[in-house]
């Protein structure tokens, strides 16, 4: 087990994670890791890195497609089930929502006002509902934080 580890920060695509990487740069106590697209593999990775590391954060970041029309391109959104994060993620600008975690890709904006419909929720993605199960499972407090790349219409 590695302890220096503090904060796991999943992204589904190198291309997500790029400009966190820049941001960041070489920390002992943070990981990035590139889970692939989709549950599934989202899954795998996350346990696979928790064999190995006990971090004590979890993010589940990159972007998101928008259902609410009150969410614009850009916006920075976020879900958490802990207490602790949720003050904040909000205090750092980020808006509370509801994510629906898809098996693919809503393209189109009758897609995205059927799963608004059928959900209720605000943001849509393919991978945070996965790594959030696997985190509760372990006691790892984790959040998931997007940012709108597409807004809903």
């Amino acid at each position: 087990m590695n302890p220096k580890i503090q904060t796991l920060v999943c992204f589904a695509l190198k291309e997500e994670a790029a400009l966190f990487r820049r941001l960041v740069g070489n920390r002992d106590d943070l990981r990035t890791l590139i889970t692939g697209i989709g549950r599934r593999n989202a899954e795998l990775s996350d346990r696979e890195f928790l064999k190995e590391n006990s971090p004590h954060h979890v993010f589940t970041c990159g972007f998101a497609g928008g259902l609410s029309p009150e969410l614009e391109t850009g916006d920075v959104i976020f879900f958490t089930d802990d207490a602790a994060m949720a003050p904040r993620l909000a205090g750092a600008g980020a808006t509370p929502v509801k994510f629906h975690c898809a098996a693919r890709i809503a393209t189109t904006a009758a897609e995205k006002a059927e799963l608004r419909r059928l959900t209720s929720a605000d943001a849509v993605e393919m991978e945070s509902e996965a790594i959030q199960t696997v985190c509760r499972a372990r006691g790892i407090p984790c959040a998931t934080v997007r940012a709108i790349s597409d807004a809903a219409w």
